[in-house]
């Protein structure tokens, strides 16, 4: 179990990265904080992300996962509030940003899962 949080924190921490790279409107300040917003992130997603996922299961089945995508971007702005070395400017930038957060989690729980 440690192993597999140990690879979900390795990848968003690389999905961060690649997020400050590539979206436009998002900075941050070094790796360290780069880190803390991977790691700041795993924990509200797994937390009260989990707990809004289940409540807004009716209206995810209804809006074909859109309101599970606004549940993502609501944690990143949480993230990004909480924590200071990263900033992200522009309501597109937001949603690029979730995305790519969002396709790399899937992606790794799906690969953690197959693997187990």
């Amino acid at each position: 179990m440690l192993k597999n949080t140990a690879v979900r924190l390795i990848a968003l921490v690389v999905a961060f990265e690649l997020v400050v790279l590539v979206v436009p409107g998002v900075e941050g300040n070094s790796t360290w904080s780069i880190f803390v917003s991977a790691l700041v992130y795993m924990v509200i997603n797994a937390t009260a992300g989990r707990l809004l996922k289940f409540v807004t299961a009716p209206m995810a089945l209804l809006t074909l996962g859109l309101s599970i995508f606004a549940i993502n971007v609501g944690v990143l702005v949480i993230t990004e509030w909480l924590v200071d070395g990263i900033d992200i400017n522009g309501f597109g930038s937001w949603l690029l940003a979730a995305l790519i957060l969002s396709v790399v989690s899937f992606i790794v729980n799906y690969a953690v899962r197959r693997r187990r």
